[in-house]
């Protein structure tokens, strides 16, 4: 028999990151069902982030998705992993110190 985790809140969410060093990935049909909702608009989508943000966590892609079976990065505010992927987003020099101490490579590079 396979016993599963269920989220139902974003509380629960929130313990699942804290449990998987600051990150996890679920699709937009979970996130929708946490804010009651049947189906995802604008305004839906918007009270998410307003949720995520007020747990001090941050989501990928920035404008969420409005297809339920969309995936979406959600992280924590402040976390190594944000600094990761916060460096990786935008090209710039210097996030490639970030994106070099990320992956162990030699940081003394320009």
């Amino acid at each position: 028999m396979r016993i599963t985790n269920v989220m139902t809140s974003y509380d629960d969410l929130l313990n699942k990151i804290d449990a998987n060093q600051g990150i996890r990935t679920v699709r937009m049909g979970q996130l929708r069902q946490f804010q009651g909702k049947s189906r995802i608009r604008k305004h839906v989508n918007s009270g998410i982030s307003r949720e995520l943000a007020a747990r001090g966590l941050n989501h990928q892609p920035k404008n969420l998705p409005k297809r339920q079976e969309r995936l979406v990065r959600i992280f924590k505010k402040g976390s190594p992993v944000a600094s990761f992927i916060t460096a990786v987003l935008p090209v710039k020099p210097q996030n490639d110190v970030v994106i070099r101490k990320a992956t162990g490579a030699d940081t003394s590079s320009t």
